[in-house]
């Protein structure tokens, strides 16, 4: 598995090039990155953090909707997050339940291993996590700002 990791639109162009021409292949991006790629061929997108917004939802696995083609998403909850079904199911957007396979393997401690014996990988799981956290403490900003303004 090739990790590639790019600061420099020049370089993220030109692998998301050689992504689409491969025959097969799995791309992790950002919600910004996601937007804005349109990548024929998709089969599914998987969402590990799933949007608040049903409309967002929406346009992440419609990406797989093209030419006529069904659109297909795998969405991860944790059980806190259980509550997310009827609220996507509120908003028209109805979510099939499906168990895990009970013998699919945990990735946390492949992940960690590939971590530990490459710095490279360690240092840019560990920007990705710091850019997690500084993007979700901005949304809740805006959350309280936003509820505070309509209240």
């Amino acid at each position: 598995m090739k990790l590639l990791y790019f600061t420099h639109q020049n370089a993220r162009d030109k692998a998301l090039a050689l992504f689409t021409e491969a025959t097969s292949g799995v791309l992790l991006c950002t919600d910004v990155a996601a937007r804005g790629l349109d990548i024929p061929g998709s089969d599914y997108v998987v969402q590990y953090d799933p949007p608040q917004d049903p409309k967002v939802f929406i346009h992440r696995f419609g990406r797989t909707a093209r030419f006529g083609r069904q659109g297909r998403s795998i969405v991860f909850l944790l059980p806190k997050e259980k509550d997310y079904v009827e609220f996507m199911r509120l908003r028209k957007v109805p979510l099939q339940k499906r168990k895990c396979s009970e013998n699919s393997s945990d990735v946390i401690p492949i992940i960690r291993s590939v971590a530990m014996e490459d710095r490279a990988v360690w240092e840019k799981g560990k920007t990705a996590f710091v850019s997690f956290i500084r993007a979700y403490k901005k949304l809740m900003q805006t959350r309280r700002r936003f509820h505070r303004e309509r209240a």
